[in-house]
């Protein structure tokens, strides 16, 4: 579900609604766009969070809160009893 993803954001693209806040807001310039590709969040992203903070549908994520839910499920067994 999530794709393009650089070693600090992700979007998940399937809901995204391509306002463009994100584009537009960065001050480097590190996101790009194709139609076929959605976004793509390259590595001179300095995380100042603009994206992440002016998404209005709160789909970008941290990559750091990613892997700890990655790392947590490979680890431990949830047990719904």
């Amino acid at each position: 579900m999530l794709k393009h993803e650089s070693s600090v954001f992700s979007c998940y693209t399937e809901t995204c609604t391509h306002c463009m806040i994100c584009f537009n807001t960065c001050p480097t310039e590190s996101i790009r766009f194709d139609e076929e590709a959605g976004f793509t969040f390259l590595p001179g992203c300095t995380a100042c969070m603009r994206c992440y903070n002016f998404c209005p549908t709160y789909l970008i994520i941290k990559n750091l809160i990613k892997r700890h839910y990655t790392l947590i499920s490979k680890y431990c067994q949830i047990n719904p009893h």
